[in-house]
Parts: C-alpha cells; structure tokens; sequence
C-alpha cells in the first residue's frame, strides 16, 4: 500500500457537485497563486468547470510560462483576465491582454506565451457532435488534457 501526498484541492467529485456554482475569478486567482508547490511549464491550473459538453480552466502564469494546445478537441476560447500573452497558431499570432477574448474552432493547435505574470481563463466546448462517437471523443479528450497538463 502506497501512501498518497495530501491533496492540494478538494476532490472533482466534491468540487463539481451541484447544478450551480459562483466563482470569484480574482479570488480563484489568488488561492491558485498561493497554492505550495512548483509551477509547470510555468503555470498552475485548475479546472473550474468539467462538464460533458464544456470545459472552464483557470491558468496563472509566471513571466515566460507556456501552454501548448494541439489540435483543440472542440472550439475554445482564451479570456485574458490579467496580463498580456502572445498566442500562436499555424496561420497567426496575437497579442492577447485582459479583457481581450480569443475564439478559436476545434481542431487549430494553439501556443500561448505570458509575457509577465498573467492570469488566463480557458473554455473548450466538447460537443461530441464534432467528433463521432462517444469512444474516440473520449481518447481526444484524455489526450488534449494530458497535452495541457505538460
């Protein structure tokens, strides 16, 4: 029997449960920032929302932290919440500041750079209407969250 670290969060079935949740994105923010242990790719994460048909994930970056996204299961969107970030995809590159909102279409390999700390909000719609069947939608996804997790 293997002893597992203390969690740092409560745990996805208690988070997500419920039919309705308020989130304070500068308090989601700032307990985020606080939380003890090293940075990945220069970024923390924790997903806000891990719906079947949406996903919600809150980013905070240290200056030069990086995120890639290859081949977007499903259209998503980058809310700059603070900050500023140049986002990369095969055809452009944009410069991304709070407030500032990018929309992309499922499938577009996306590269996000923080020029200085920055915090990032992330939305991927997961309509499995875009991608066949329920088995290979669901291998897309584990693959997609495994790729932003690095």
């Amino acid at each position: 029997m293997t002893n597992s670290p203390p969690r740092l969060r409560e745990a996805p079935v208690d988070r997500f449960r419920g039919a309705e949740h308020l989130i304070v994105l500068s308090d989601a923010v700032a307990t985020l920032r606080a939380e003890a242990r090293e940075t990945i790719q220069g970024h923390r994460q924790v997903t806000l929302l891990h719906g079947r048909t949406l996903r919600l994930v809150l980013f905070a970056f240290d200056a030069h932290g990086k995120l890639a996204i290859p081949d977007a299961p499903g259209p998503l969107t980058l809310h700059g919440l603070s900050g500023s970030f140049r986002v990369r995809t095969p055809d452009e590159v944009y410069e991304l500041s709070s407030g500032h909102l990018l929309l992309f279409d499922a499938g577009v390999s996306v590269e996000v750079d923080a020029v200085g700390e920055a915090d990032l909000l992330l939305s991927i719609s997961m309509s499995n209407e875009e991608h066949g069947d329920e088995a290979a939608f669901a291998a897309h996804d584990r693959q997609a969250t495994a790729s932003v997790r690095r």
